[in-house]
């Protein structure tokens, strides 16, 4: 197809916009796209792009799932470009055709993994067609702009093109049923041996049949709606897996998937099940992708952590986590809180997801999440910080949590020296994706405190 004179003028402004943003040392994550697409409003449909597309998109996991499938993908040397330095909205996805594209706008890659922001999708989809689309998940996300889960499934379910085939997440009844007419595996994780459930969870997005609307029987729930289901009024159910987990050893951190009939041991990076299913979903879409199943096993055991998502070391003998916890959704901390209350010791938690400068007027996130986890003798120092501070203290001690438990900073620096270092085993910082240098400085606070408690004794 001959690209109009637009284009060009688009892609070459757009490259010289993007080199000077990096001679400033700046990402150039979004304004070299956005200035393209001023220029030419269908450059994305313009531009030459790869000859395999993948696209991963959902409420949680979008980030950590697309290091996974990139990294599965490069190990069974595929060539892919991605958007990893940029964001996931239409201007981001428009500045990494710039970054990886020759200056005539010719792609050299035979794939892309390629992250999409959900309510994107309407934008995009018009311009780049997925060969293959994983939808991790369908959750009520940030009030400020995703709503509710229906509001976003409405918005994928109308704009994904039909010969897209589908990657699912067998446990989401939500997600689960975009699009019916296209192609689609489904993925999954059956309760596991020794694994509760939670029958009685603080919020669901789904609460009858997604077909005749009427009750639905639940066989498990492991949090919120994801869990297994089947109506006794039309005959729906939690669809076939065509990838599924038999068994998890979280001592050792691996799991075993099983798919047509033959089981491979992946090595996992964390003992908790949110991060299996973000492995489980990757390993499907790379499996979809051509790759052998047994050969993504072989690659988990060197798939290399995403520090800025889940960081971890021992520090003078007491175990430091960083936790990356989207902000302003009702969901992601309840999972960091359920995975923290298991791990053993006492605990310091300092809760450092509140500095964004624009401050969310609907506070509806907080009294949907589940803050009961917390609400253990394991947890002796709670630290809530931020512009947010006091909005959080409450919110703890409408979970009954001891007021003497509960730590106020507003000024984040002063949190180190409160920290009781002596009597913690584990000290957790939890953060939102912006708020990465404050983690920075308070572990490196954190640590030189440390260091001089060794030094007293």
């Amino acid at each position: 197809m001959r690209k109009p004179f637009s284009f060009y003028i688009a892609h070459w402004i757009g490259k010289i916009v993007l080199f000077g943003m990096r001679l400033l040392r700046r990402t150039g994550s979004y304004l070299p796209g956005a200035i393209a697409l001023r220029i030419d409003s269908n450059y994305l449909k313009h531009v030459e792009k790869p000859d395999h597309i993948v696209m991963v998109t959902g409420t949680n996991g979008k980030t950590s799932v697309c290091n996974m499938l990139r990294f599965f993908l490069e190990s069974a040397d595929r060539n892919v470009m991605d958007n990893r330095e940029g964001s996931n909205t239409i201007e981001g996805l428009a500045s990494a055709f710039l970054t990886h594209n020759t200056w005539r706008g010719k792609s050299h890659h035979e794939g892309s993994v390629l992250e999409l922001d959900e309510r994107s999708a309407i934008r995009v989809f018009p311009h780049i067609q997925p060969d293959v689309l994983l939808v991790t998940n369908l959750f009520r996300d940030s009030y400020q702009r995703n709503a509710h889960a229906e509001y976003i499934f409405d918005i994928l379910d109308g704009s994904i093109p039909q010969n897209t085939k589908l990657v699912l997440n067998a446990e989401d009844p939500i997600s689960g049923r975009l699009t019916l007419s296209n192609e689609r595996v489904y993925y999954g994780i059956p309760l596991l041996e020794g694994e509760r459930e939670q029958r009685n969870p603080r919020f669901s997005d789904l609460v009858y049949c997604p077909v005749c609307h009427l009750d639905l029987t639940i066989d498990f729930i492991r949090y919120n709606h994801i869990g297994r289901y089947h109506c006794t009024h039309c005959g729906y159910r939690t669809p076939e897996t065509k990838y599924e987990v038999v068994s998890f050893d979280r001592d050792l951190k691996q799991a075993e998937f099983a798919s047509d009939g033959t089981t491979n041991i992946f090595q996992t990076q964390t003992d908790g099940v949110t991060d299996l299913y973000n492995l489980l979903s990757a390993a499907a879409t790379a499996s979809e992708c051509g790759i052998p199943l047994s050969a993504i096993a072989e690659y988990s055991r060197s798939l290399p952590p995403l520090k800025s998502r889940y960081h971890e070391e021992t520090i003078q003998g007491k175990r430091f986590l960083s936790v990356l916890c989207k902000g302003y959704n009702p969901v992601a901390p309840a999972r960091v809180f359920d995975y923290l209350q298991a791990q053993p010791g006492r605990k310091v938690l300092v809760m450092a997801n509140g500095t964004e400068e624009e401050i969310v007027e609907n506070m509806a996130y907080l009294y949907d999440n589940d803050y009961s986890y917390l609400n253990d003798p394991s947890f002796f120092q709670i630290f809530c910080c931020g512009e947010r501070y006091l909005d959080y203290a409450l919110r703890l001690r409408m979970a009954d949590i001891p007021e003497e438990r509960i730590v106020l900073s507003r000024e984040y620096a002063e949190i180190p020296r409160l920290i009781a270092y002596e009597e913690a085993d584990l000290i957790c910082l939890i953060h939102d994706v912006s708020d990465v240098p404050w983690v920075r400085d308070l572990l490196s606070a954190i640590r030189k405190d440390l260091a001089q408690l060794q030094d007293k004794e």
